[in-house]
């Protein structure tokens, strides 16, 4: 959580957008996994512990599931994509602004 933190501070928004980025598309795809017929109670991890838990909420256990990796993706991918959307990073100053 420190690095994420310390990311806020050096690019601002971008690290918030493609953390949940991340968060919603791993998410959406659980979900599409389940809704089409991907069985994920007869997975080891989740065997004997998800009972009748529905769609939605198996989404969201094994979206959680990933969350060390999601963590480390948006730490890799934030520099990256805040050098080619400079404007999604931390906004300029007033000074900075006033001074280009």
């Amino acid at each position: 959580m420190k690095k994420i933190k310390e990311k806020i501070k050096e690019y601002g928004r971008i690290v918030i957008m493609v953390y949940f980025g991340i968060f919603f598309l791993s998410f959406f795809i659980f979900w599409l996994a389940l809704t089409f017929g991907f069985d994920i109670k007869s997975h080891p991890w989740f065997a004997g512990h998800v009972g009748d838990l529905g769609g939605f909420a198996l989404a969201y256990a094994a979206t959680k599931l990933i969350q060390p990796f999601r963590i480390t993706l948006t730490l890799v991918l934030t520099p990256i994509l805040a050098k080619y959307f400079p404007f999604l990073a931390k906004p300029k100053k007033k000074k900075e602004i006033l001074d280009a």
